[in-house]
């Protein structure tokens, strides 16, 4: 490969942009291939199988990934009525069929899908090292730090149960080296490459498409419109199959069930415009924790006052990280645009969880490597970068060792446990069970027909899981004639308590153990009438 100084404007940048050792692509290759098989024995080093459906958003995927593979297509298997799977895109549902087409067993689920998700990740960590080197143009030792991330308990988390990050890491990153490579050539096979690409990771979650419009405003930057308009345009076509099917799917979901099997766009957007002073009150009174599950997942390990600290200036320098590489020629400005477009939608996202988080640390890491090289503020960007080093791989290590990505899950673990106990013993095995998370993992391990029990309503006023009122629709609406009370009954307490006040008799205790109640529902016609007026 021929050597230049500097890189072309519209051209990939060239080894002088990597580094003074002018990697050939096939030493890349190989520097990638060890990368990820040094991550895979990370990830297995750590691995351990845990039971199916601990979570709400795993076990929705596992029987979303049963159904297709029984033929069934994109439907809930197990839940009344069969619904429709509109609520989730199809790319890691289709992968998790191949793995109940190899393991038929529920219980081997738990043990397949997380061994799947460890390699996912791995390859992403290999990838990650490929697009920092050839796309990015990070240059050894601080390519490196974009490998730190692999270090903390919140990536290895997402991949020991069945979430779609591990998928979506991938493909995003996949997506987002084609991008950059098409930022500085006009090439009609990249754009081809980054639309498919991006039109991948949208298929496996949505807030792909803030990658689409950071694409679209970098070509424009660049004033390139009319790249920008093809590929937007493509990856529209792409995605807008999904996009159609999942809208009219919903429609044949009951009201009570669209906001937790619906698309999120609708009913997330009806929640805001019925009440948007008090979704804006409830986003700023959010602020807070918003920002201590951001620099928590930045600075592991970092608690109290100084996590504040130290978390403000380590997002600024990550974040100035990124313009300095475009100015330096090697990255592109899809990379920022991107970062700061998905914090916007997180800032905005009713719904707080680390894991969420987890598709930026890859980037926010590329903007710390960004610092090293130079001599910004007199070398004092090098020795931010190698304290954000130090940090984060202390902080990440002990985490891990400590079992941290483990350690909600087995508290999960013994819950379901218990809960599928009592379902086992207690319920008929045509009797539906309702439950607010685990109803996905009770189907998977009693095969009793199943049903969300409370609603989720993250932006509207009162309790995100429903009034009263609307619990008692839901379970009316689903067929649910037990409902498992989890959490010491914390999100169905109200509505029981009432539903005995006004209905003597009709909530019934069967089954009780730490932590959680069984509960079977004997209403009659007249009870249901008295607390259901015009349903």
């Amino acid at each position: 490969m021929r050597s230049e100084r500097t890189p072309k404007p519209d051209a990939p940048p060239g080894p002088a942009a990597r580094g003074a050792s002018g990697f050939r692509a096939s030493g890349d290759g190989r520097s990638a291939l060890a990368v990820t098989l040094v991550a895979l024995v990370v990830g297995l080093v750590f691995w351990e199988p845990v039971a199916p459906g601990v979570w709400h958003d795993d076990g929705a995927y596992l029987l979303l990934g049963k159904s297709i593979a029984d033929g069934e297509g994109l439907r809930y298997a197990g839940v009344s009525g069969s619904p429709p799977g509109a609520k989730f895109p199809p790319g890691y549902p289709a992968l998790l069929s191949a793995s109940w087409l190899l393991w038929p067993e529920a219980t081997g689920q738990g043990a397949a899908a997380s061994l799947l998700n460890v390699v996912l990740l791995a390859l992403t960590a290999g990838l990650t090292w490929l697009v920092a080197r050839r796309c990015v143009g990070l240059a050894p030792p601080w390519a490196l730090v974009v490998l730190v991330p692999w270090l903390s308990a919140d990536m290895w988390r997402v991949g020991m149960v069945a979430l779609s990050e591990p998928l979506f890491l991938l493909t995003s990153v996949a997506a987002m080296g084609a991008a950059l490579i098409l930022e500085r050539r006009s090439s009609a096979r990249w754009l081809s490459l980054a639309a498919v690409g991006i039109a991948a990771a949208f298929h496996v979650r949505s807030v792909a498409v803030v990658l689409a419009v950071a694409l679209g405003l970098a070509l424009v930057v660049r004033a390139r419109r009319r790249d920008a308009a093809v590929v937007l345009g493509v990856v529209a076509l792409l995605v807008l199959p999904w996009i159609v099917w999942a809208n009219a799917a919903a429609e044949a979901l009951p009201d009570t069930l669209r906001d937790v099997m619906g698309p999120y766009g609708s009913w997330l957007f009806g929640q805001v415009v019925s009440d948007p002073g008090g979704a804006v009150a409830r986003l700023l009174a959010g602020g807070a924790s918003r920002g201590t599950i951001l620099f928590s997942t930045m600075l592991p390990g970092v608690t109290g006052p100084l996590l504040w600290i130290l978390g403000l200036p380590a997002l600024g320098l990550a974040l100035t990280g990124l313009v300095r590489g475009t100015r330096k020629g090697g990255s592109g400005w899809t990379l920022p645009l991107f970062v700061v477009g998905y914090l916007v939608i997180l800032g905005l996202w009713p719904h707080q969880e680390r894991r969420l988080l987890v598709p930026l640390l890859p980037w926010l890491a590329v903007g710390m490597a960004w610092l090293g090289p130079g001599r910004m503020l007199r070398g004092a960007g090098r020795w931010a970068t190698l304290a954000w080093v130090a940090l984060f791989v202390g902080g990440g290590s002990v985490g891990l060792l400590r079992g941290l990505h483990l350690e909600s899950y087995r508290v999960r673990e013994l819950m379901l446990a218990r809960a599928m106990a009592a379902v086992e013993e207690q319920v008929p095995p045509d009797g539906v069970v309702g439950a607010p998370e685990l109803w996905g993992g009770l189907h998977l391990h009693t095969g009793r027909p199943v049903a969300p029990s409370a609603r989720f309503l993250p932006a509207a006023r009162g309790a995100p899981w429903g009034s009263p009122e609307e619990q008692y629709r839901l379970w009316a609406e689903t067929g649910i004639e037990y409902v498992v009370l989890e959490l010491a009954g914390t999100v169905h307490k109200a509505a029981m308590d009432e539903l005995d006040a006004r209905c003597p008799g009709a909530v019934q205790l069967v089954a009780s153990w730490g932590g959680g109640l069984l509960v079977r529902l004997a209403w009659d016609e007249a009870c249901r009438a008295r607390v259901l007026p015009g349903g």
